[in-house]
């Protein structure tokens, strides 16, 4: 019963709110739909931004995941590159991938708190194991330096008992006591064994060192049980007391290595079992990181699927209004629109402009049909108006055509005088344009001869100068020559008179040849003497070889300085030869071309004044021609500027009156187009009732 009686209120509800729409004008009808329509497409957007919003969230938290999975990889990557290599930076460098992943895993807590804390509380795990980590590596730092210091300790104290024992047997050998040798042998051979493994142990803690080898440190750990009781039985053959003290140190140090070894083997087995831990937490962040996307990825999906279906269903119901409202509307328009249709249809067919338009209605229909017999009233009294304003335009029609018939008239006998005048105007331009073309060409060749005859006097006055200056010059160079060639001429005598001492220089060398010919027969006899002298004379003998070889000399230098003086005295003879030639040739021909030379430049100077007394005269000429035919040139080029302006004016004059009738044919035209629409105007309200 419940249930029956509020589906029965519903349905009153739907019809009251049908008939009030139904009963609403047709404004209000449409805003109506409209709204409900816009109500509908409002809720469709919002879904939209709604649904963006989730997948702008989906995205960044999906990106979040994905980054902190990545963080992780990349810390857990730098871990065991630290683990490997004890490189703090590779520590600093996981910690800030740890802090990075932390800040993204508490930014995915807005859409996934579970599981973000979840990933939070491993990633605080791995970074309390990355401290440990950290630490347990300084451990193994210090553990290292101390087997380091523990081995180099033992290494020396083994090579000095070496060292010790070896010097122990040169001595024993020296003093040829055959069973102390053969003990040190023994206690060396022990020594070099022990040495010889901890040395091998050594390089095994190196290996191990830098590739963390489990086989390097078992190796150790085997050998160094068999050292100690080997440097144990050393010391029981030791017999003096330095050796056995190094026997017990060397005891001693290989304890503190094997405490050493023990220590970093524990250090190691942690740090073995924090790097599987921190392996099984990263894989734990990475599965935890994979679930969120899972999940992230479901619910993700059910809101698309629940948007999808909002979205369908509020289509349809839009849809489903749309055409409710429109079915209403349709049929609140149609009845009032087929009576205004028939009533426009007949005023349209008889053109019946009395006709009134009834349509019982209260919405817009009724204010349409009361415009609509408004604007008939208007287009009546309109096209009353039409028809005696038509008639009007006829009459006036008629009246401007005949103004503009006589118009025209008048214009072609003013066309045709001003082409006369352009004609004659045009003729006589030519004219003046044929007597300034010869003023110009006038006035350019008297310009061109002005100035040839300008040059040549230029050149005249040049040539006048320069002859007086050649014929000046001429004069000097003269006396400087005559002054020159008496110089000349004394110098050259002179010198032929000093170069006669070459004859003196020759006469004595003559007398040098003789003089070392004489000292060569001295020497000579010198030598001779000195040779009866025996012993005495050598060095006098030695003195007299020494003179006869520079006379030697002297004599070829006197040939050789003979040979250059004759030839310096033929070369004087020639030179005395040519030097008489050379003053003969002055006196004769010089003097005479100087003397000729004079003659021509004064006979020159005269032509040359002569040449400019004569173009002064014709450049005055030229002057005043010039003057002239600037003259005639200035009055025509005045000529062509009043016929330009006559010309210019009288196309003006053409132009306007052209313009003018122009205007009057299209004022015509326009006259019969007003005609020809005054009837159409005048027929077409004919048609109408009025």
């Amino acid at each position: 019963m419940i249930h029956t009686s509020k589906g029965k209120f519903r349905r009153e509800m739907v019809r009251s709110l049908i008939r009030k729409f139904n009963n609403a004008k047709l404004v209000k009808k449409i805003m109506i739909s409209y709204s409900l329509f816009i109500i509908v497409i409002a809720i469709l957007v919002l879904g939209g931004i709604y649904n963006l919003q989730k997948y702008n969230t989906f995205e960044r938290n999906n990106k979040n995941a994905i980054q902190t999975m990545k963080y992780i990889l990349n810390a857990d990557l730098n871990e065991r590159s630290f683990l490997k290599w004890k490189d703090i930076k590779y520590s600093e460098k996981a910690s800030h991938l740890l802090k990075q992943a932390k800040e993204n895993a508490i930014a995915m807590a807005d859409f996934d708190k579970k599981n973000s804390k979840e990933m939070l509380q491993l990633i605080e795990g791995y970074d309390v194991l990355s401290l440990d980590v950290k630490q347990k590596i300084n451990e193994e730092m210090k553990v290292m330096e101390s087997l380091d210091s523990s081995g180099a300790d033992a290494d020396s104290v083994i090579t000095r008992m070496n060292d010790q024992l070896e010097l122990q047997y040169k001595a024993l050998l020296e003093n040829n006591k055959s069973e102390d040798v053969l003990k040190k042998i023994i206690q060396m051979k022990y020594a070099n064994s022990i040495l010889n493994k901890f040395l091998y142990m050594r390089l095994n803690e190196k290996e191990f060192i830098r590739t963390q080898s489990s086989e390097s440190i078992q190796f150790i750990m085997e050998n160094i049980t068999s050292t100690n009781d080997m440097a144990v039985e050393l010391k029981n053959l030791c017999d003096t007391s330095i050796n056995k003290g190094q026997a017990e140190s060397i005891i001693y140090f290989l304890k503190e290595y094997e405490t050493s070894i023990n220590e970093l083997m524990g250090v190691e087995k942690e740090l073995a079992a924090n790097e599987l831990t921190m392996n099984q937490l990263s894989e734990s962040i990475v599965r935890a990181s994979d679930l969120t996307l899972s999940e992230q990825q479901k619910k993700f999906k059910t809101l698309n699927f629940t948007f999808l279906i909002t979205i369908i269903f509020l289509f349809f119901f839009s849809i489903v209004v749309t055409i409710f409202a429109s079915m209403i509307i349709t049929k609140a328009i149609r009845k009032p629109l087929d009576i205004l249709k028939t009533e426009l249809v007949y005023a349209t067919e008889h053109q019946d402009l009395t006709k009134e338009i009834i349509v019982n209605s209260t919405d817009e229909f009724h204010i349409l049909s009361h415009c609509i017999n408004t604007f008939f009233k208007k287009l009546h009294g309109m096209m009353l108006g039409i028809c005696s304003s038509s008639q009007i335009i006829k009459s006036a029609s008629n009246g401007v055509n005949e103004k503009v018939t006589n118009m025209g008239n008048n214009i072609n006998k003013i066309k045709i005088t001003i082409d006369d005048l352009s004609d004659d105007i045009h003729k006589a331009k030519n004219a003046s344009k044929e007597i300034d073309e010869n003023a110009c060409m006038i006035h350019s060749i008297v310009t061109s001869v002005k100035e040839s005859s300008q040059s040549m006097m230029n050149n005249v006055d040049q040539t006048h100068i320069e002859a007086t200056n050649l014929q000046e010059s001429a004069n000097k160079v003269r006396i400087e020559t005559e002054a020159s060639y008496r110089l000349t001429k004394d110098n050259i005598q002179k010198a032929i008179q000093e170069v006669a001492v070459v004859n003196d220089i020759y006469l004595l060398s003559e007398s040098i040849i003789a003089i070392s010919k004489q000292t060569k027969l001295l020497s000579l006899n010198a030598s001779i003497e000195a040779a009866r002298a025996g012993e005495k004379g050598l060095g006098f003998g030695v003195v007299a070889e020494a003179i006869r070889n520079l006379s030697h000399n002297t004599e070829e230098s006197i040939v050789k300085i003979q040979g250059l003086t004759t030839q310096v005295v033929d070369s004087v003879e020639s030179l005395t030869k040519h030097s008489n030639e050379l003053i003969f040739f002055m006196d004769k021909d010089i003097e005479k071309s100087y003397d000729m030379f004079r003659v021509i430049g004064d006979k020159f100077t005269n032509e040359t004044n002569n040449f400019k007394e004569m173009f002064s005269d014709y450049n005055k000429k030229m002057i005043v021609v010039s003057k002239h035919t600037e003259d005639i040139d200035q009055m025509s080029e005045k000529l062509l500027q009043l016929m330009a302006v006559n010309a210019n004016k009288t196309r003006s004059a053409v132009e306007s009156i052209e313009f003018i009738d122009y205007l009057s044919h299209r004022i015509s035209d326009e006259v019969e187009i007003f005609k020809q629409n005054a009837h159409i105007l005048d027929d077409m309200a004919n048609g109408f009732v009025l």
